[in-house]
Order: C-alpha cells, then structure tokens, then sequence
C-alpha cells in the first residue's frame, strides 16, 4: 500500500468515526423528540450516553490527536465543551435527559460540527505538508495506531472477534478480516438478546424483519456475515477497502444494538415464533 494509500485509509477511518459520533447523536436527539428508537429510561439512558456516545467521542479523539501529532500541528479542538454538554444532558435537573431543554442538544450539536470542520480544515493542511515534502512525513506513520482502538466493555467476545479482525488488517492479513467479523456479528446478537444459537443467520434475518424485531441492519448485516462464511468455503478474497468498509460497518452494528429497546416478552415471542434461534 502507497503512503498516500495509507492516509486516505487513516482519513476514512476518521470521517467514519466522526459520521459515527453524529449518527449517535440522532439517535439521542429524536429520542428526547418523538422516542422512536429505544434507548431505555432513566438511568439507562445516562448510562447509554456515558458509556457509547461519549466512549465513541473520546476513541475518535484520541485518533484525531494522534494524526495532529503525527503531522506535527496543534488545534484547539472543543472536547471538552461535547463531554460537558453530553454529561448535562445525561443528568439534567437529576432526573435524566427528559429533562434536558432542547437548547442543549443543540449546543452539542454545534460543538460536535464545529469538531469536524476543524478536522476538515486540519486534514487540508495535512495534505499541504505531504505534497511539500513528497509525503517523507507519511514514514514516521503507522496505520494500525489508527486501526486498533480500545476495547469497551460490552460484548467482550464479540468485540475479541472485532480486533482480531483489526488486527489482521492492521497486518495487512486482509483475507482474514471476514473470518473474524462472521463470528463478531453472531456473538453480539446472541449476547444483545440472550440467544443461545443462531442457525441459519439468514433465516434469522429473515424472520426478524417479517416479524418487526428490531435490529440496526437486516440485508446489509447478512451481507457481511455471508462474505465470512465465503471467505471460509470458498476461499472468496476481498479488497483492502470492502475490509475496511465491513469492519466499520460491523463495528456500528454493535454500537447500535445498545440503542435498541425490546422488552424479555418481545424476545420470548420472538423466539416462539422464530425457527433459527433458540
């Protein structure tokens, strides 16, 4: 891979980070308007916002300062005044974001857009700097610092599966990435709803779309299940970018079944109804 290769890779992994982070925000937002997406109540949504949304604000930070750094260049990015409007918003008046006035997502809203222009215009400068130097700057640079971010605590094997698909990335093992998402993607649901097999996931899928059961992908998500299941039986090869599309992808699915609000009766009938899941 060029080293302009690797700075577009590096590049897209953070535009996907920081669409992430807004994406996260919707969510939040039209909760607190219309509570269509499920969330949960009261303390769970506190929890929802300490430990997703701003756990995704402080991994793509900590990207973005590590590409300022790289590069050589100091911006006055508001970190802070996202974290303080998030954690505001989280316990208004003690009593959850219901009570937050809609004037404060909106300041969030501002801090993170303000966030990613000045990214934007930062990345510009970046690539000024490259073209002066013939991109020389580009050799101090490894990818897979930008690749591997920490580990959250839920779905602890489903996200093992994830970095080790990272991990093989990082390698540049790209023909393993999928064998390793195919079982990220099955352990996370099983742990999300307290399956105990899923068989066959296209079924599954199937199903939980004909029965309105709520997940963040359908067709998608099977996709790249199906590409690991490929890649194993016959030896299917993807590009460096499918790779890093399915594991951007694959990551947000988990993210987003922490937004989803199903109750244990809906699961049992779902699984009463259901032939793949047990």
């Amino acid at each position: 891979m060029s080293d302009k290769q690797v700075f577009q890779e590096i590049l897209e992994g953070i535009r996907s980070d920081l669409k992430h982070l807004k994406d996260l925000f919707s969510i939040l937002l039209n909760k607190r308007r219309y509570d269509p997406i499920g969330i949960g109540k009261g303390d769970e949504v506190r929890d929802w916002i300490f430990d997703v949304f701003l756990d995704k604000l402080y991994e793509t930070h900590a990207k973005v300062e590590r590409l300022f750094g790289d590069f050589g260049i100091e911006r006055d990015l508001p970190i802070w005044e996202i974290k303080k409007c998030a954690e505001d918003i989280a316990l208004a008046g003690g009593m959850g974001y219901k009570s937050a006035p809609f004037e404060m997502f909106d300041e969030l809203d501002s801090h993170i857009q303000d966030y990613d222009v000045i990214v934007e215009k930062s990345v510009g400068t970046i690539r000024k700097i490259l073209h002066d130097q013939n991109w020389e700057p580009m050799k101090r640079v490894n990818l897979g610092d930008y690749i591997l971010p920490r580990k959250r605590a839920k779905y602890v094997k489903a996200r093992e599966e994830l970095e080790k698909a990272k991990e093989a990335a990082k390698k540049g093992n790209w023909d393993e990435v999928h064998n390793h998402l195919r079982p990220a993607i099955d352990l996370s649901i099983k742990e999300r709803f307290g399956f105990k097999k899923i068989h066959p996931m296209k079924t599954f899928l199937s199903e939980a779309k004909k029965y309105d059961f709520p997940l963040p992908s359908y067709t998608t998500i099977y996709h790249y299940f199906d590409e690991g299941s490929q890649r194993i039986h016959q030896g299917k090869r993807n590009t460096p970018l499918e790779c890093r599309e399915a594991l951007n992808f694959v990551a947000k699915f988990i993210d987003r079944l922490d937004s989803i609000q199903v109750s244990e009766k809906e699961i049992e009938e779902f699984k009463g109804k259901s032939k793949s899941v047990g």
